[in-house]
């Protein structure tokens, strides 16, 4: 006969237990980046107050988020894809990157490389209205993408790390990114506003093609 433990000797046991093999879950900035269905993608996120910019803990999201931008990497960030709803988005696009597109994408899009860029509470007024459509992707639907309409040009507003005033008005491949970094500071996807047939899985001929390798290589 097994003899019961009393219910508080068994919930103290299983609790010494989840802390031994199970750690907490860690504390944002994360260092990966969060997934469509988390929460703090849905949010808007707050303004941070100027003098508090050079803080330790600002400071700390935004060194997160450039490693974690170049980890993955990716050509912009936005502080809610590593579990911060904070105002802050950072870019690159480095010559490198530039150079691993076909010349006709290049020119077709308008890619232009930049270096770092950081904008605390940025603010994007729309310069030329017309809107162009190509595709677009994030780390949060990763290997997807979809046919996304945006503004031409804009101009953003805003505080870079140092908080200092900066300001950046660009066209272009440029000015996509932007705005779809501002999209996740305000709680959005590119999928709210994609074309909606032209939404694909990108590595859908890869397995097809591994599929009938198997199949006929493989024999």
């Amino acid at each position: 006969m097994a003899m019961k433990l009393p219910s508080t000797v068994l919930t103290k046991l299983v609790s010494s237990y989840n802390h031994l093999w199970k750690p907490p879950p860690k504390k944002p900035p994360y260092n990966h980046i969060c997934r469509i269905g988390d929460p703090v993608l849905r949010y808007e996120a707050k303004a941070i107050d100027v003098e508090k910019i050079k803080s330790e803990e600002i400071q700390k999201v935004i060194s997160k988020m450039k490693k974690v931008m170049r980890n993955h990497k990716a050509v912009g960030l936005a502080a809610p894809q590593i579990g911060c709803s904070l105002r802050v988005i950072t870019m690159e696009f480095s010559p490198e990157s530039l150079e691993m597109f076909p010349p006709s994408i290049v020119l077709s899009r308008e890619y232009q490389a930049f270096p770092l860029q950081v904008f605390v509470n940025p603010v994007m007024r729309v310069v030329e209205k017309h809107k162009v459509t190509f595709p677009e992707a994030c780390e949060c639907i990763k290997g997807y993408s979809a046919l996304v309409p945006r503004y031409y040009e804009v101009k953003i507003t805003g505080y870079n790390e140092k908080a200092e005033e900066v300001e950046w008005q660009v066209k272009g491949w440029p000015a996509r990114i932007i705005q779809h970094e501002l999209d996740h500071i305000n709680g959005k996807l590119y999928t709210d506003i994609m074309v909606s047939q032209s939404f694909q899985y990108d590595f859908w001929y890869q397995e097809h093609l591994q599929k009938w390798f198997n199949i006929f290589i493989r024999k």
